[in-house]
């Protein structure tokens, strides 16, 4: 039996995430000889919970699919060494992030790196520092394959792997299957936000407190789209009294879907969050923090 260890940041309650992971379940046992799946998260509960409430999008895959606790040990133990790794990072490497760009997980996967046992999935941030080109450098050539979601990342990682490939991003296909069957809603018209913590100074809270004033007569509704959200949702309140928190973990990505797609216009900064927009047709104002959100959503 072949068995894949599937790695991400999951249970972090980031809603790229929790897109993605079903059409990457979905890719991975399309793609490659996987009869059983692994998927190393931080929260496990809360994965095993989001994948119940949509279990019907795995079809018969989700019995073949078990969640446990991603620890540092959890990959070098024998019992895990023979797995297929997939590591999946939305934006693999990350040149902003510093350590946590790269370095972070080519440490702690170091002997899977060495062996050549794994496979990376997401965008390439186009490297500028030459600690960054170096890890590259390190990394990319000794991946059995690197399966890319834009035309940018794909160009840089060719230039180390031959096997590297253009896909898309997992999450719009996924988008797209579900958008088709939403309908619209006859409730209060409202208005979505999202901001991340390096877009949260005063330009940019002013950015949002202008968009609002825009739609007097809409409800408000900030998405969280990551754990630490809360910080940004006390700091919006402090301008806007009246937005409301949309809770995702009450509903199946279906309804998640639905609530954006009738929204009558976003602002944000998340990648999901402004896909989900671009991809159901709504107005958006991007508050851009990243080149994937130049790349995906801009298309610069």
């Amino acid at each position: 039996m072949s068995k894949g260890l599937l790695v991400n940041y999951y249970g972090y309650r980031n809603l790229g995430d929790e897109l993605l992971v079903f059409w990457m379940i979905d890719y991975i046992f399309e793609h490659y000889p996987v009869d059983h799946l692994v998927i190393a998260a931080w929260d496990p509960v809360f994965l095993n919970q989001r994948l119940d409430k949509s279990v019907h999008l795995l079809w018969d895959k989700r019995t073949k699919i078990k969640i446990h606790a991603k620890k540092i040990w959890y990959v070098w133990t024998y019992r895990y060494l023979a797995y297929k790794k997939f590591f999946w990072w939305g934006e693999v490497f990350s040149e902003r992030r510093g350590f946590y760009g790269g370095w972070n997980s080519a440490l702690r996967y170091f002997p899977d790196i060495v062996r050549k046992n794994f496979t990376l999935f997401g965008g390439i941030e186009t490297p500028k520092a030459s600690r960054q080109k170096l890890l590259y450098k390190l990394v990319l050539p000794r991946a059995k394959a690197i399966v890319t979601r834009d035309k940018t990342s794909f160009a840089t990682a060719k230039k180390y792997n031959s096997k590297a490939v253009l896909f898309q991003d997992f999450a719009k296909n996924l988008i797209d299957q579900l958008a088709k069957n939403t309908k619209k809603t006859t409730k209060k018209p409202y208005i979505l936000i999202n901001l991340h913590p390096q877009r949260s100074g005063k330009k940019d809270i002013q950015k949002v407190i202008t968009f609002t004033s825009q739609y007097p007569d809409h409800d408000c509704y900030y998405v969280r789209c990551w754990c630490d959200d809360k910080p940004l949702i006390n700091k919006l309140k402090k301008h806007i009294p009246h937005i409301q928190q949309y809770d995702r973990d009450c509903h199946t990505v279906e309804e998640i879907i639905s609530f954006f797609a009738n929204a009558t216009a976003w602002i944000g900064a998340r990648l999901h969050f402004l896909m989900l927009l671009k991809e159901c047709n709504v107005p958006l104002e991007a508050i851009v923090y990243a080149e994937k959100v130049k790349k995906l959503i801009l298309n610069d």
